[in-house]
């Protein structure tokens, strides 16, 4: 059904050199940002901007909220950190 398909798209806000080629994940969390479950993954583009897409096995509990990381990543002398978007309600 159409509740249990997500989709999350986004652009890093952090500096040029720390934009491409972030590993991304998409997480199911419970309201107070407690991982359940990795949904999907994926890379950023060069320009910083990213998607992913998750089917739910069953529809969104009233509990349950998305969550987005791109993770650490070294690129020449820059050490890019991990950071995690806000929690995202599911409607």
């Amino acid at each position: 059904t159409g509740q249990q398909n997500v989709k999350v798209t986004g652009a890093l806000n952090t500096a040029t050199a720390c934009r491409g080629g972030r590993s991304m994940r998409l997480f199911l969390t419970n309201q107070s940002g407690a991982i359940l479950a990795t949904v999907d993954s994926g890379t950023s583009t060069s320009g910083g901007t990213w998607k992913l897409n998750a089917k739910l096995a069953s529809p969104p509990t009233a509990d349950q909220r998305l969550q987005v990381k791109a993770k650490k990543l070294t690129v020449g002398k820059f050490v890019c950190k991990a950071g995690f978007s806000a929690v995202i309600q599911l409607r």
